[in-house]
């Protein structure tokens, strides 16, 4: 393979992945809006008092745990695989969550 032909691969492969990371970064910010508002209905707590962080990730960034923190309560929503679209469960019980 020519050593032009390899910069050009490298350089190709180097802006498909940046623009990957770009629309993972914008999927986990739209997720974790989502789950801001299914939070704020869970625990019947208002979505500006809640903090969402990102527990988990997989290896390609894609967030596959967050947790929801707020008004004295603190829940953790995992991705639910092989859905259509992307659907969030609650993966403790809100007992448990003010303990």
């Amino acid at each position: 393979m020519s050593r032009e032909l390899v910069t050009v691969v490298g350089v190709w492969a180097t802006l498909v992945c940046g623009g990957c990371a770009a629309q993972i970064a914008q999927d986990n910010a739209k997720q974790s809006d989502v789950v801001r508002k299914r939070a704020s209905f869970d625990l019947n707590c208002p979505e500006e008092k809640l903090q969402i962080v990102e527990v988990t990730t997989d290896s390609s960034g894609w967030v596959k745990t967050f947790g929801a923190v707020g008004c004295e309560q603190r829940v953790a929503y995992v991705r639910l695989e092989g859905s259509a679209s992307t659907t969030w469960v609650m993966n403790n019980s809100l007992d448990a969550s003010k303990k």
